[in-house]
């Protein structure tokens, strides 16, 4: 299965269900299974969420809105 999402993949890699991200990110439930199922966009303040509570690259969750480095950039 290929998986462009990073949530998911972030959830699969650490064997989660969508209800335990949810309480790790303050996310209901139905919230981050519309992330991962890639139904609700995680772009500007979920994607920095997603980056500071569990260390998912900006670039990986929002390619299109952050660019390589951005993380590093003050």
């Amino acid at each position: 299965m290929v998986m462009n999402n990073a949530v998911e993949k972030y959830r699969n890699d650490h064997g989660l269900t969508y209800a335990e991200l949810g309480r790790l990110t303050g996310y209901t439930r139905a919230t981050v299974l519309k992330h991962c199922r890639g139904e609700l966009s995680v772009a500007g303040k979920a994607a920095v969420r997603y980056h500071a509570l569990l260390g998912i690259p900006l670039t990986d969750l929002c390619p299109d809105l952050f660019k390589e480095g951005a993380e590093n950039a003050a």
